[in-house]
């Protein structure tokens, strides 16, 4: 019977047209906002680009300081010796922009004089005097000093972690980073999926029927397995077209996909992790969905538990950045939260040994406890259409 119920939840939600919208709509929304912002960020570049010398248009600049290099300045830009004059020229549009390099730089600032067009760029001169300067100092440089700054150095890195090397290279991040994206996704998408399941239910009054013939523990054992097919369908979805993405855009991955490792301890260990803390987001959307006599409510008072269970996101710098530290640690073990906290030190790899079990051990009493007051809830709430549960009645017998 549970594999009867799964089946006929996982069909309703996949045969939906709002399951195909929001699963294509996502990697979609995700692709146009990565290009508006590419080309935005493109755009804002050629703003704070020099401007091409149009009509006999020059740039003037002044060296008071003997720093400059008269060599390097590019056509167009002219050495001028009368400050005044030189901003007489900018009001008047004679002249394009006016750079003065006073005679106690760096102590004193270097004034730049330009025609106002927009505040984006009103310091578009700034770094091309900045770069004056630099590369004059530079040019006084022996040529081989000079090649040293300009070339890309290469670099060997070799980590110890308890007197042993370890490969932290950016490729052995792939695997836990992965699991890290697909339980985000499996509680985004999993969680709707399952309180829409229980409230439409029970706001149309199919509740009664179903309930008449099955047992509660039958139905949530049902319709959980059913709903993690669906948002299993979706990520294989999404990773699909993340791969057909990369394929038709010619997209150059900064790692090396035949240097990933594939340890197959670290994958069940995500795997355990992901699938025992959607369960638990699982089983609270059960409770809230039954506990609630709308939709509306439910959904509402379930961003809570939803906002928990990613709240690590807020504080991964912390986290990634002292991975055995106190908060971590106790993070891992919070209800809701610890999975997520999990995971995420899992890319880094500075778990102990203990702390996989500890930390599995709290995951398990949280689905027990979850699962406990998710059948409490809907045996209760499932038949009350017009007003919600009470706390306490979740801890009587």
């Amino acid at each position: 019977m549970i594999w009867i119920i799964a089946k006929r939840e996982y069909f309703a939600v996949v045969k939906k047209r709002s399951f195909w919208i929001s699963t294509l709509l996502f990697p979609i929304m995700i692709g146009i906002i990565s290009f508006i912002s590419g080309y935005s960020s493109s755009q804002a570049e050629k703003l704070f680009e020099l401007k091409q010398l149009e009509n006999g248009q020059e740039i003037l600049v002044q060296d008071d300081s003997g720093i400059l290099n008269p060599s390097i300045l590019p056509e167009g830009f002219v050495l001028t010796q009368n400050k005044e004059d030189s901003i007489n020229k900018i009001k008047n549009s004679e002249s394009t922009a006016f750079i003065y390099f006073p005679e106690n730089l760096p102590d004193a600032p270097t004034e730049i004089y330009s025609e106002y067009i927009s505040p984006l760029r009103s310091d578009s001169y700034n770094m091309f005097a900045e770069n004056l300067i630099k590369n004059s100092i530079i040019s006084t440089l022996p040529e081989k000093q000079i090649q040293i700054l300009s070339m890309e150095m290469n670099f060997q890195v070799t980590n110890f972690q308890n007197g042993e090397i370890v490969d932290k290279s950016l490729e052995t991040f792939v695997i836990p980073g992965i699991g890290v994206a697909i339980f985000f996704v499996l509680v985004t998408f999993g969680a709707s999926y399952m309180i829409s399941s229980v409230s439409e239910e029970k706001e149309s009054r199919m509740i009664e029927i179903i309930l008449s013939s099955l047992r509660p523990r039958t139905l949530i054992l049902g319709k959980l397995l059913g709903l993690l097919g669906v948002v299993i369908t979706q990520v294989l979805l999404l990773i699909l077209m993340a791969i057909l993405s990369l394929q038709i855009f010619n997209v150059v991955l900064p790692i090396n996909i035949s240097q990933i490792p594939i340890s197959i301890t670290t994958i069940i260990l995500t795997a355990v992790y992901i699938f025992l803390a959607f369960i638990v987001i699982a089983n609270s959307m059960v409770g809230v969905g039954a506990a609630l006599p709308t939709l509306k409510e439910a959904q509402g008072f379930s961003s809570i538990f939803i906002m928990l269970s990613i709240f690590p996101i807020y504080l991964v710098t912390f986290i990634l950045a002292e991975p055995d530290g106190t908060l971590a640690v106790i993070l891992s073990h919070m209800p809701l939260s610890g999975a997520f906290t999990i995971l995420f030190r899992n890319v880094v790899g500075n778990i102990k040994t203990i702390e996989i079990f500890t930390t599995l051990a709290s995951l398990i009493l949280q689905v027990l406890i979850s699962y406990y007051f998710a059948i409490k809830a809907f045996e209760l709430g499932a038949l009350k259409f017009n007003d919600s549960i009470s706390l306490k009645s979740l801890f009587r017998k």
